[in-house]
């Protein structure tokens, strides 16, 4: 169906678009035009330097909402008001759109910070394998979904020839998968079993 319009509103200045979302698409509020200057205005460029790259200089942290992770959340209004991540938007917009199978990972190490130097683009396997590489991804008794300590899996590796993994997992709660998995070393790989100390004879 062909847009149509009064003759009356075209004279005043009216009619000249399809839709509310067209006009405001054509000729965009002060708030659509800054919204990268409403950006910056939440940035602190005299953030912390980064100890183990001091030459990346300091992070530009931002200020505003975060994630539970530490990322910056940004409010963006273009090209459809959304919540997106503040060093993902940035990153974009110097270097254009990325898939979404690409991430943008930090070189500092500072989830907070949108500074350019200081991120670059990778797949979400290279940004985990970096992320356990920088030991910041949580681990055995650190994981929240963990329900046993260091020394329980120890013990669970030493005792694998006595006792069943259903028994182990009577002794030492959870289910006899999880102690298979923690045996085979699936889980908890960080923690390694001590070797038996040798048996010292006693002296008379």
């Amino acid at each position: 169906m062909a847009f149509m319009a009064f003759k009356c509103a075209i004279d005043r200045g009216n009619g000249k678009y399809c839709s509310r979302s067209c006009a405001r698409s054509a000729v965009p509020t002060k708030k659509r035009q800054d919204e990268e200057s409403r950006f910056w205005h939440l940035v602190n460029k005299n953030g912390p330097i980064p100890a183990h790259c001091p030459e990346l200089g300091p992070c530009w942290e931002w200020q505003a909402r975060r994630s539970k992770q530490g990322y910056g959340q940004f409010s963006q209004i273009n090209p459809k008001k959304s919540t997106v991540l503040a060093h993902r938007w940035i990153f974009q917009k110097r270097h254009g759109l990325l898939p979404w199978e690409i991430a943008v990972c930090h070189k500092c190490d500072n989830p907070s910070c949108i500074r350019d130097e200081h991120l670059f683009a990778g797949t979400r396997k290279d940004n985990k394998r970096d992320s356990i590489i920088k030991n910041r991804v949580p681990r055995g008794e650190d994981h929240w979904f963990s329900r046993y300590k260091k020394e329980d899996v120890i013990r669970i590796r030493s005792l694998k020839d006595e006792f069943t993994c259903r028994s182990l997992a009577e002794i030492f709660g959870g289910t006899p998968q999880a102690v298979r998995a923690i045996i085979k070393h699936a889980v908890w790989k960080h923690v390694k079993v001590p070797p038996p100390t040798p048996h010292q004879p006693e002296l008379r």
